[in-house]
């Protein structure tokens, strides 16, 4: 039976995989962990259609008690930095890219014992998709694999992961700092590869969100290594100084 601690557990090996240099297993493992995911999921939904229809048998006055409540999930992570990342820009890539991938584990000061559903789950569908992202983006980035089809690639699951944190924000107005953490490194590269394949306009946007993130009072914003921030900061100015008053640009 697959839990919650299985799920960061595969996420965790691939971590692990990553950071010694492993990239065919840290891929195969951070897919499990979407497999994984996708299977409990699958259980979720058939154990809330049987609450559902037992739910149709309950008095008026028992109906509430028979309803559940969609609590925010409480999980911590911790960046840790992949192979080579200490020179996060190469000879092909004028732009830094963020190379850090996710490590996660439950918070053991968390007041309540929340139960994992599809939607509070969501967090953990965010950082898996968003290491394997960073994995195939750093792979290509590594091996000077810069064709099209696959820098779209690498988009399609950038994408996926930010649905998955906008999901995740749905659930509670609660801030945190996973969320912070996501966000910068999704708006960065996305910003990056979007800026490879000559879509100027969608890499400003990225650009310009990016900036207003690190610009913000948050507290895991501000703990952000400054490596990190001068390289992020680096992207935002090379577009202002280049693209933003130049009216001409075919976007």
């Amino acid at each position: 039976m697959t839990s919650v601690k299985v799920i960061l557990d595969k996420n965790n090996e691939g971590v692990e995989h990553i950071c010694n240099g492993r990239y065919t297993e840290a891929k195969k493992a951070f897919k499990m962990t979407l497999v994984y995911l996708t299977l409990f999921h699958e259980r979720l939904r058939a154990r809330e259609q049987q609450q559902f229809l037992e739910q149709q048998q309950c008095p008026d006055e028992e109906v509430k008690s028979c309803e559940t409540t969609s609590l925010d999930f409480p999980i911590i992570i911790e960046t840790r930095p992949i192979p080579d990342s200490t020179d996060p820009t190469s000879l092909s890539h004028t732009l830094y890219m963020y190379r850090n991938v996710l490590f996660a584990h439950m918070d053991p000061t968390a007041k309540l014992q929340v139960l994992m559903t599809e939607r509070n789950s969501a967090c953990i569908t965010a950082l898996v998709t968003f290491n394997l992202s960073v994995v195939f983006h750093y792979k290509s980035d590594l091996d000077d694999y810069d064709s099209v089809s696959n820098q779209l690639k690498v988009l399609r699951f950038y994408k996926k992961a930010w649905e998955a944190l906008r999901i995740d924000a749905s659930v509670t107005l609660e801030h945190h700092s996973y969320r912070d953490i996501v966000v910068l490194g999704i708006l960065n590269n996305m910003g990056a590869l979007f800026h490879e394949l000559s879509k100027y306009k969608k890499a400003w946007y990225c650009f310009k969100s990016l900036k207003n993130v690190l610009s913000s009072d948050s507290e895991s914003v501000k703990a952000v290594p400054p490596e990190i921030r001068d390289g992020m900061l680096m992207n935002v100015l090379f577009f202002e100084e280049r693209y933003e008053n130049m009216q001409a640009l075919s976007w």
